[in-house]
């Protein structure tokens, strides 16, 4: 509203709140207490609580369905240095994403793709569909906080100072 209205307290998580992504009248949020919470914005009832994360959920992305008789996901990047790719119709994990050596700190998605950024100095592509790994991106010189991936190409930050763009079918800064 113009005015700033409050319109809705989500209430459930037990702690702090890192990351949230909207997807229509549904929002996913995640943080200290591990769950993926997804909300049915309307009514601001929780519709999922989706636990499996070990530790603090950094980072979230929804992928819509990208067909008839497919369902919306969400991707969780957590500090247990993994992701997890949930089926939010459901309120299932369909994938998870095993292979970082740190926290998980920020990701992005373009179609089937997810790229994600971790304290392990490394980038990580992924396949939505497959759940696995497709490519390492190595050469930062130490964490990374953000990552921005168009389906051309990925960038990454790093507290290293720089920013690196890298071509992702090849890996290559």
């Amino acid at each position: 509203s113009p005015h700033g209205e409050h319109l809705r307290c989500l209430q459930g998580h037990v702690m702090g709140v890192w990351a949230m992504a909207p997807y229509g009248d549904t929002l996913v949020s995640g943080g200290c207490d591990r769950d993926v919470r997804v909300w049915d914005l309307n009514t601001g009832q929780a519709v999922h609580m989706l636990r499996g994360h070990t530790s603090t959920v950094r980072c979230l992305k929804i992928a819509p369905a990208r067909g008839p008789g497919q369902s919306d996901l969400a991707i969780s990047g957590s500090r247990d240095t993994t992701l997890r790719i949930w089926d939010i119709t459901k309120g299932t994990c369909r994938h998870v994403l095993v292979g970082h050596q740190a926290s998980v700190r920020c990701l992005d998605i373009h179609g089937d793709l997810v790229v994600s950024g971790s304290y392990d100095t490394t980038a990580r592509i992924w396949s939505i569909s497959e759940g696995r790994c497709l490519r390492t991106l190595q050469g930062h010189f130490s964490q990374i906080y953000a990552v921005a991936f168009d389906g051309r190409r990925v960038a990454t930050g790093s507290l290293d100072t720089s920013v690196r763009v890298w071509d992702p079918h090849t890996g290559r800064c």
